[in-house]
């Protein structure tokens, strides 16, 4: 796909990284103050860490200075996608030697543009195989190797024009992350109020209809069941099929309790009725680090058969709603 007026312009040109970028250290001998030090997130998040430091007065190491789009390498994790471009919100911070920066020849390639390119899984799959293997973790990239690797690279007009569409994306991204951000804070000190506090059997903020209704009664679960919480069917999963049950694992089921579809998987065992979620029911995960992690059965989500690690709880919603339960 390429935007209209640029449908009629000549292929990308294929150029080594040297063409583009140069490698530009800026030695800081022995920083006096307290500084900014910056690591690189992997995993292509394109993003930096912040460590504030204070100098250290025997220290060996030798610092380097960043700059506003400057671009910076984790020699050691580049093959995980450590790898960013400096903000202004980066500026006089300091790197360690594990950390090259380049300067951008804005001719040929502009930074805008280019955090695009290292963020693109093709662009970390080359990076890793020119990083030799070692121990465990430890691959380092070398210098020369990454100035030698090879992008492609339209002209200016179009790569600003491809960097504007898609950091008009990032921006309308992030205010929506901050919009569900606060949501999910307000959500958080609402059922802190809406429910009693430990140890007392009324909450601190309570419907106005329901104000005069008393406590609330300390009940047993099990007599809010319409049946014995029971186990899934124990059976490994297969690749998705269409022709098959759908399964529900614990690692199906997000942070917040929904349906996770990037990772469908089936079950090629016979399965009955009972093996399906229904309408109300609760699911929660009984083992490892995600007990307590929980999904109630939505009908969007088509049908669902259910695995052994998860523990399905069917409430009775003359006693207790099932929504409720969920919070």
């Amino acid at each position: 796909m390429r935007f209209p007026e640029f449908i009629e312009e000549k292929e990308w040109d294929k150029k080594s990284i040297d063409k583009v970028l140069t490698f530009t250290p800026r030695q800081v001998m022995k920083p006096e103050k307290p500084y900014t030090r910056l690591g690189i997130r992997s995993h292509g998040k394109g993003t930096f860490l912040s460590f504030n430091e204070l100098p250290e007065k025997n220290s060996m190491e030798y610092l380097y200075e960043v700059k506003p789009n400057d671009l910076i390498v984790n020699i050691t994790f580049a093959w995980e996608g450590a790898i960013a471009i400096a903000s202004e919100n980066d500026r006089d911070a300091l790197v360690s030697h594990r950390f090259p920066t380049f300067v951008f020849d804005e001719k040929e390639a502009i930074p805008s543009f280019f955090k695009y390119v290292i963020l693109d899984k093709n662009f970390i799959y080359k990076l890793g195989v020119i990083s030799p293997g070692g121990a465990g973790r430890n691959r380092v990239l070398s210098r020369n190797d990454f100035l030698n690797l090879e992008v492609n690279l339209p002209k200016i007009a179009e790569q600003q024009k491809i960097a504007s569409c898609l950091s008009s994306l990032d921006d309308l991204i992030t205010a929506q992350t901050q919009k569900l951000n606060s949501l999910k804070n307000h959500k958080k000190g609402l059922m802190q109020q809406l429910f009693p506090a430990e140890g007392e059997n009324v909450p601190r903020l309570r419907f106005k209809e329901f104000k005069g209704n008393g406590e609330w009664v300390l009940n047993v679960l099990s007599k809010c069941l319409l049946q014995h919480p029971d186990y899934g069917i124990n059976a490994p999963a297969v690749p998705f099929s269409e022709d098959l049950p759908t399964y529900l694992r614990i690692t199906d089921i997000s942070e917040d309790g929904y349906f996770l579809r990037n990772n469908m998987a089936s079950v090629a065992k016979d399965v009955s009725e009972e093996n399906y979620l229904e309408k109300g029911d609760i699911v929660l995960a009984r083992t490892g680090a995600s007990v307590g992690k929980s999904y109630k059965y939505r009908v969007e989500d088509g049908r669902l058969v259910f695995a052994g690690f998860l523990i399905r709880i069917k409430p009775n919603e003359e006693k207790l709603n099932s929504e409720f339960l969920l919070q």
